[in-house]
């Protein structure tokens, strides 16, 4: 919704200081979304699809930044709107109150749960046993439902922008952009379901090892075409926000290299240390 607000009549009115807090809104809340899909790639590429105690860590340790990151993002947009509707007089107020209830629910909810002591089986160095084949495909499936629904919606975004009128008035090289995202998101979306599709067609519902790496590999090639689908997006978006091509570049390719760095660079040199342990 903030990518598509940067296209509609509306935002043009705003002062140049809240477009680029629009912009800056949508840089978290992409930060945010690499972060909470990001053990989709670890628990593949690291864990090699098998339960193993750190896992449960690694999640845990990627929601702790996430969801500051989602708020703060929040609270950005809300500044911009109250700013849109009160004007300056309770924005600063109304930005304060989202962010800090926010934080104070942040901080109660984890400790209501911090007294559990965990078990001491489950260290970090502990062996792995066998996943069954059940729980496998279970987890997989569950990985590319955490990533399919920010899939879904980045593709719905680019094919409703298209119809927007501000689009009309976008570069002739943004447009192409654009539609090069569109093709890009259409094929992450496609391999996301085809696991599913798979299972029901050609496996008849039974469970097997082929369809489990299938599975993962479809998550993996889905997620690489995706980060791809959002750099490219966020060019179009960045350009028409700051008006320069340099600068969309920039923005695009820290995206790019955010979201390769941290499902890929930094999951394949977890796994390298692991294996030289």
């Amino acid at each position: 919704m903030l990518c598509r607000a940067v296209f509609e009549p509306g935002f043009d009115a705003l002062s140049r200081s809240l477009q680029y807090l629009v912009g800056l809104a949508t840089v978290l809340i992409l930060v945010a979304f690499v972060l909470l899909t990001m053990p989709a790639t670890y628990y593949w590429i690291v864990d090699s699809g098998t339960d193993r105690p750190d896992f449960e860590t690694f999640v845990m340790k990627m929601m702790k930044p996430a969801l500051p990151i989602f708020l703060a993002s929040f609270a950005v947009s809300l500044y911009v709107a109250a700013y849109k509707i009160i004007g300056h007089s309770l924005d600063i107020v109304a930005g304060l109150a989202a962010s800090s209830g926010g934080l104070v629910w942040l901080v109660t909810v984890p400790l209501k749960g911090s007294k559990r002591p965990a078990p001491e089986s489950k260290t970090r160095d502990a062996p792995a046993a066998p996943t069954p084949l059940p729980e496998r495909i279970k987890h997989v499936l569950t990985e590319t439902r955490m990533v399919l629904p920010g899939a879904q919606a980045l593709l719905g975004f680019q094919l409703i922008t298209t119809v927007l009128t501000d689009f009309d008035k976008l570069p002739q090289s943004s447009k192409i952009v654009h539609l090069i995202t569109i093709f890009v998101t259409s094929l992450s979306v496609a391999l996301l379901m085809a696991p599913a599709a798979r299972h029901r067609l050609v496996e008849k519902g039974a469970d097997s090892e082929q369809f489990c790496l299938f599975a993962g590999r479809m998550l993996l090639l889905s997620m690489i075409l995706l980060a791809l689908g959002i750099s490219g997006n966020f060019f179009v978006v960045a350009r028409k926000i700051t008006g320069s091509v340099s600068l969309a570049v920039i923005c695009a390719a820290f995206v790019l290299a955010l979201s390769y760095g941290l499902w890929f660079g930094y999951t394949f040199y977890r796994r390298s240390r692991s294996l030289h342990a």
